[in-house]
């Protein structure tokens, strides 16, 4: 890890907030997590930062996420007709993803030996990661380092702020931190997650039905059926599994069908999940007897299934490395602490792909639940000690481009990133600095946007010119007390 990168992370560190913000306990049978609407921005990942994107494509905007206890209809062949369950005995989950606008299904982009084609079912195409913490328990789970690139705490600081759940030391503050392996801090790959809906162009979907002849790509009013393995377990459990039927040994990625459905009235498109808890549930999803859990992803699958997999592995004691880290805490777990879907605490990042292929995968739009724009040392709130923190990286690393002008650009921006970048502009600087309006540090006398000697001076020639801008006690004189005053402020800085 460079320098650079190091003190970064380090400077944004701080007391996290306990818990993911956005929910809402509408009810004991569902969860609500609400993002704030109208929120999307472009976060380029290519190395111009200049990559194409189609006139008028559509920049994915999560409203909310709600995950369900759900039952559907008696007698009903459709999965997506139902009622709420009580979710201490439910057999399905419901997962319902609602977006601003309208959004379609994601086409391949060339990974995996599949084509470019990412607009093949419209020209708003959706990817990106919700990734879900089934056991509430933030030291299991997670990925291999590759995939952990491409998710929520590694791109945090894209957006200009950091998780202020207490993941929050586990965020990249800096692109050089994706570059490390998963025992190196800030360990983007303990992401806690155990299962992820993926929305990553790297298989093939197939839709299945499709509600009307006037929907041969996804459009306004379509409602779309598709198959896919758009939900997975954790790759960081790979090496710690069993499971077979996937798309690899110890992979739990089963196919599973989505509702994609845009609705005119309000322009949202909702996408839509309802998955088997346990082996009952997936029964009722093939219409069919269930089947006992067998360790594969190729027929009937569950939360429970995949859960029980790993108890088994993390009670034989043979685990090491990533698979020992991320699973061993499952040993003294039961498949009940994973089947409760209101214990379940989601994050995400959304968003489309280039209009051509580059060298960038996906050009990010939107993320959360807790990161909040300007919150640079995830404390959950902006105030002046993000702005502190923002001029303290300036003062630092300011020639660190071989030019000494208050500011610093961010090498290799968009593939280099950092989250004193507050609007995301590839340069930290003073319109990072504006972001913050209401506040003042006290110790930033000539407010340069940095505390140093200069504002010492600042300060004397003020206080000797007799202004009353230098009564920093507010006695409403000026006494030598002020000096005092002024340098216990300025050596404790903001």
């Amino acid at each position: 890890m460079t320098p650079w990168a190091r003190r970064a992370r380090t400077m944004a560190i701080a007391a996290p907030l306990l818990a993911v913000g956005g929910a809402a306990h509408a009810d004991d049978d569902y969860r609500v997590f609400v993002d704030l609407s109208g929120d999307a921005v472009v976060r380029r990942t290519d190395t111009c930062n200049c990559g194409p994107l189609l006139p008028g494509q559509a920049m994915p905007d999560l409203k909310k996420i709600v995950i369900s206890a759900w039952q559907p209809d008696a007698n009903c062949t459709s999965p997506y007709e139902g009622e709420l369950a009580d979710h201490l005995d439910a057999h399905l989950v419901r997962i319902d993803l609602v977006f601003n606008g309208l959004v379609n299904p994601p086409g391949t982009l060339g990974l995996n030996g599949q084509p470019f084609d990412p607009f093949v079912f419209g020209t708003n195409p959706l990817y990106g990661f919700v990734e879900l913490d089934v056991d509430n328990d933030e030291d299991t789970g997670g990925d291999q380092t590759s995939v952990a690139a491409t998710h929520y705490l590694a791109n945090a600081a894209r957006f200009g702020g950091r998780p202020s759940s207490t993941l929050s030391v586990r965020a990249a503050s800096a692109s050089d931190d994706l570059y490390q392996t998963w025992t190196v801090p800030p360990q983007v790959s303990l992401s806690g997650a155990d299962w992820v809906m993926a929305f990553c162009g790297c298989f093939e979907t197939v839709p299945l039905w499709k509600s009307n002849a006037n929907c041969p790509t996804f459009g306004p009013g379509c409602t779309w059926i598709v198959s896919g393995r758009y939900f997975q377990r954790t790759t960081g459990y790979l090496n710690a599994s069993t499971m077979t039927g996937g798309t690899g040994f110890g992979l739990y990625d089963p196919v599973v069908n989505l509702r994609f459905q845009h609705e005119v009235s309000t322009n949202e498109t909702t996408v839509t999940l309802v998955y088997a808890l346990d082996q009952i549930g997936a029964g009722q999803l093939a219409q069919a007897p269930p089947e006992p859990i067998d360790h594969s992803a190729a027929n009937q699958t569950s939360i429970a299934e995949g859960v029980a997999d790993l108890i088994q592995a993390a009670q034989s004691g043979f685990l090491t490395d990533l698979a020992w880290q991320v699973t061993h805490r499952w040993a003294n777990k039961t498949v009940s602490a994973a089947t409760d879907p209101t214990r379940w605490r989601p994050t995400f990042i959304f968003g489309t792909s280039y209009a051509a292929q580059t060298d960038g995968l996906y050009v990010w739009t939107d993320i959360g639940f807790d990161c909040l724009v300007g919150d640079v040392n995830g404390d959950g709130v902006i105030s002046a000690a993000d702005r502190s923190a923002v001029a303290l990286f300036i003062s630092q690393f300011d020639g660190s481009d071989g030019v000494v002008d208050g500011q610093v650009v961010i090498p290799n921006f968009a593939v280099g990133f950092s989250v004193f970048d507050v609007n995301g502009d590839g340069v930290v600087g003073a319109l990072d600095l504006a972001f913050y309006p209401n506040y003042v540090c006290p110790a930033d006398f000539d407010q340069s946007g940095m505390v140093d000697v200069l504002d010492i001076f600042s300060f004397l020639n003020t206080w000797f010119s007799g202004s009353l801008a230098a009564d920093v006690n507010q006695s409403g004189t000026l006494t030598v007390q002020d000096i005092f005053d002024f340098l216990n402020r300025w050596f404790t800085g903001c």
